[in-house]
């Protein structure tokens, strides 16, 4: 079936004044917050709170770009560049991996010593002491966003090229180079959120970690593309964009609530089986009475309520109902990355212990999510002004915008 695509005289970005200076206030303000307790474990806690929020999007937006280049897919080109947009900040995250590469002293494979009664604990540090090293810990941060800095500025880059002139060599070279990238991007995610999230606990492991660490990161990147979308309709831009586009965010959206959820139970169910106090212990610590009321919020607010009011058609093709529902969802993003993290501030007061977490949200930890993404939103505003917000020239350009799907 034909679409009849609205009328819309393809101009540069300018706008989005408000929300760079807004942003950037906000981001200032957080890291002013955050310079409160600079150096002390506290801030890195934080921070990594902060920082792995904004990263599990931007890297949810990268792995879609690369998916997307990598299958030749048509619709997704109208609205391309709202993820190229997110991608533009990565090299401000390469720069705030420095905290991080600084904070090896707030894991426990940093102090062996104080597990020195604990000989099976002792034993698994032991064993990991090869890989879980200070030297090694940096260099993988290192080669970790420099690598995914590099794949989001070719990604982008390469994709305003083609606003000069259309150029079906350099489509396939994107191709190419999203379908050799998209495992090179993907292995080192993971061994980054087995780095910086899952080895805050002493002897605790799990394989799937890294996809439930992906999850839930890849479905706030169609949330925020959304709300981009809203912003930009709202600003006349992107008016040709149609329902069918809107719809299979949705259905994107939808798609991975259930994939998150899928992920997030039955790595619990299996840990749950399995019953061995090493790897108990991680939920053990996660149902303490600071953080009891967390699990449900999950349960019902990142899966159960998306899921009921994602059925409905009409709603998926209703982008201000999308959009409501994308801001509820990065809410529960930020609860679900705090629950990996938060529970292990002061880990060495409960060592040979029944666990006991520490408090469950602090001032701090929303200043650092307002200081690394308020700052990430003004980079990407900053960086996408003066440039088209469609990629006009593509050559699947015409027929993304006549995607008509039911």
């Amino acid at each position: 079936m034909s679409v009849e695509v609205a009328s819309e005289t393809p101009k540069p970005f300018t706008g989005g004044t408000t929300l760079l200076g807004g942003a950037a206030v906000v981001g200032i303000a957080g890291l002013a917050g955050l310079g409160t307790i600079w150096g002390s474990d506290q801030f890195y806690y934080s921070y990594l709170i902060g920082y792995a929020f904004t990263l599990t999007i931007v890297m949810g937006s990268l792995i879609f770009l690369m998916i997307v280049h990598a299958m030749g897919a048509t619709w997704p080109t109208a609205i391309r560049r709202l993820p190229e947009a997110v991608v533009s900040t990565m090299p401000l995250l390469a720069v705030g991996v420095v905290p991080i590469w600084m904070g090896t002293n707030n894991y426990p494979w940093m102090h062996l010593k104080d597990f020195a009664k604990f000989q099976e604990t002792l034993h698994v540090l032991n064993h990991k002491a090869m890989y879980m090293s200070e030297n090694g810990f940096r260099t993988r941060a290192v080669i970790c966003v420099v690598t995914w800095t590099l794949f989001a500025e070719y990604f982008r880059r390469s994709s305003l090229k083609l606003d000069s002139q259309s150029d079906p060599a350099l489509k396939h070279q994107l191709k190419v180079v999203a379908s050799v990238g998209l495992p090179v991007v993907g292995l080192s995610f993971t061994l980054a959120a087995f780095d910086w999230v899952m080895s805050l606990s002493a002897d605790w492991a799990s394989t799937m970690f890294g996809v439930y660490f992906f999850a839930g990161g890849f479905l706030s990147s169609f949330g925020l593309m959304a709300i981009n979308l809203t912003l930009c309709k709202r600003a006349g831009f992107l008016q040709s964009v149609n329902d069918s586009h809107v719809w299979s965010i949705g259905r994107l959206m939808f798609a991975f609530t259930v994939f998150w959820a899928y992920i997030s139970f039955f790595q619990f169910m299996l840990i749950w089986i399995a019953n061995k106090p090493a790897e108990t212990v991680w939920y053990l610590l996660r149902i303490q009475p600071d953080y009891r009321w967390v699990p449900y919020t999950l349960m019902l607010g990142h899966f159960a309520l998306p899921f009921f009011f994602l059925l409905w058609y009409r709603l998926k093709r209703n982008l201000k109902a999308l959009t409501a529902i994308a801001a509820w969802n990065l809410a529960m993003h930020f609860i679900d990355i705090h629950w990996m993290i938060g529970p292990m501030r002061h880990w060495q007061d409960h060592i040979g212990t029944i666990p006991k977490a520490a408090d469950a949200f602090m001032w701090t930890d929303f200043a650092a999510v307002a200081a690394v993404a308020g700052l990430a939103i003004a980079v990407a505003v900053f960086r996408q002004r003066g440039k088209f917000l469609a990629p006009i020239k593509d050559p699947l350009y015409e027929n993304a915008l006549r995607y008509d799907s039911r």
